[in-house]
């Protein structure tokens, strides 16, 4: 109910200490409920609440974006108009970066040796790196023989080298361990727990990789004799880290025969993960803005990101809890009781999250230190960036 011109009240049907949190998502944009009337076909109809005004945008969203004069936040923005480039491609934007057309290179989930390329190639520029938060993942089926079998989805879990994943495509630094819930929430296992675990330690591989084998076979496998079809989401880190694991899993299980479906573009792929016809997908998320939501997506049976349709009442239970919980300290508790068992569940390979990079061009100045980086989405990462740089007279 809006009272007055600024204050909304907000009725609840049940407690949810992540409401603010949700809306708070950039995602989820606040925008006036005449746009729905307006319609969203033309993006010079579009309005909001942000930093800027359309001036102009085509269809492919490339346009011109001017510093909203009424904007709540005083002083704010710091830039007077942006010109927004959309490319088709990584290498398009980034040889547009390259031959300085565009001010900005935000480099998601791409490998150590294009990272390499752009500082040789642009030393003026200033590399920036963050906590990404976008974990990699690798997901069973829960509905498909034999991965509905617990001793089979362990074995795979303990099979699989995490460190050699991350190492082999972002190099050191640009990666870190992560379990059930992405390490970079205060709710969840630390990177330096999980790294300690089996499974993740690289100290423990030759153990995890017989203990993988016994299970393996308990389950009815002898050999690792059996098929596995990977499906193979489109981003590059996805195919690349599929062929290093399929070549890990060979390994240990040559007569193992292991296909990789795809890659598949979103349409595609958001098809087959909403049906859940797969073996194991390959498959990353960028996080929301809430621990618990974050769980919940992943592993409630009610949860949007749970493709492997994995069912637990003692997590859906705990994670109905966190969500009703204020108390940080209690709902952190409850969250880690609720990876615990979905680590003991095993319906997920967590591998690891990933750090992101990004390079701004030498005209732009100001100081990045609250800045919390880019969160993935090229066109709200420039806006947002404002906040706390302006180009140079």
């Amino acid at each position: 109910v809006a009272t007055d011109d600024s204050t909304v009240i907000l009725k609840m049907s049940n407690p949810n200490s992540a409401i603010l949190n949700g809306i708070a998502d950039m995602r989820c944009p606040i925008m006036p409920v005449e746009s729905k009337d307006a319609g969203f076909t033309d993006g010079n109809k579009i309005v909001g609440t942000g930093p800027f005004i359309v001036k102009s945008m085509n269809s492919e969203g490339n346009g011109t974006l001017v510093a909203n004069p009424n904007y709540w936040e005083p002083g704010l923005p710091k830039v007077a108009e942006i010109e927004k480039v959309s490319f088709d491609t990584y290498t398009a934007n980034t040889a547009a970066f390259l031959g300085d057309a565009v001010d900005q290179l935000i480099m998601t989930n791409q490998p150590a040796t294009s990272i390499a390329t752009v500082k040789e190639r642009r030393p003026d520029a200033t590399e920036l790196r963050w906590d990404y938060g976008y974990m990699h993942y690798k997901r069973f089926g829960m509905t498909r023989k034999p991965f509905d079998d617990v001793r089979v989805r362990k074995a795979f879990v303990l099979a699989t080298d995490v460190t050699q994943l991350g190492e082999g495509y972002y190099g050191p630094g640009m990666w870190q361990y992560s379990g059930p819930l992405v390490s970079t929430w205060p709710e969840a296992i630390t990177a330096d727990e999980i790294k300690k675990r089996p499974g993740w330690n690289p100290q423990t591989r030759e153990a995890d990789i017989a203990e993988a084998k016994k299970l393996l076979e308990s389950a009815g496998i002898k050999d690792g004799e059996m098929t596995v079809t990977l499906l193979v989401f489109n981003t590059p880190v996805h195919p690349a880290g599929c062929e290093r694991l399929r070549a890990q899993w060979n390994r240990i299980w040559p007569k193992m025969k292991i296909n990789l479906e795809g890659p598949l573009d979103s349409g595609p792929m958001n098809q087959r993960l909403a049906a859940g016809t797969f073996d194991v997908v390959s498959y990353g998320n960028l996080p929301t803005t809430d621990g618990a939501v974050e769980f919940t997506n992943f592993y409630s049976s009610k949860g949007s990101r749970n493709y492997g349709k994995y069912q637990s009442p003692e997590v859906d239970k705990l994670a109905d809890r966190a969500i009703a919980e204020f108390d940080l300290a209690a709902r952190k508790k409850i969250l880690l009781e609720a990876q615990e068992l979905v680590i003991k569940d095993a319906p997920i390979i967590p591998e690891y999250y990933a750090k992101m990079a990004a390079f701004i061009s030498p005209k732009w100045q100001g100081d990045l230190k609250n800045y919390v980086g880019p969160g993935g989405q090229s066109g709200a990462d420039l806006v947002d960036m404002t906040r706390w740089i302006s180009v140079k007279q």
